[in-house]
């Protein structure tokens, strides 16, 4: 989310001081959404990774959308920065199934 716009919610959606948190929640829960999809992808499979983690990006926008506080921003780029950790995973996926049948 660009800086100059957290200023025009802040000031819409009430005054707060956890407005910069708004900037690094989705780094943040990128971050550990890392650390966490990897590994368990790799145990039980990426299909339903993926499926919830789409479903996750599509809460995530929903909750940012209808917001009314700053940290119900925070909560909804948290949540999209754990989708966008699967969602980046995804090309590796796809890579590594395109390999497979060459092997």
């Amino acid at each position: 989310m660009p800086s100059n716009s957290l200023l025009l919610i802040n000031a819409d959606i009430g005054p707060s001081a956890n407005i910069t948190w708004v900037a690094l929640a989705y780094t943040l829960g990128l971050s550990v959404g890392f650390l966490i999809v990897g590994r368990l992808s790799d145990i039980f499979g990426r299909r339903w990774f993926f499926v919830l983690g789409n479903g996750l990006a599509l809460l995530s926008g929903i909750i940012n959308a209808t917001a009314s506080r700053v940290e119900a921003i925070i909560v909804g780029n948290t949540l999209g920065g754990l989708a966008g950790a699967v969602q980046i995973s995804f090309t590796v996926a796809v890579r590594n199934a395109l390999r497979k049948p060459f092997e």
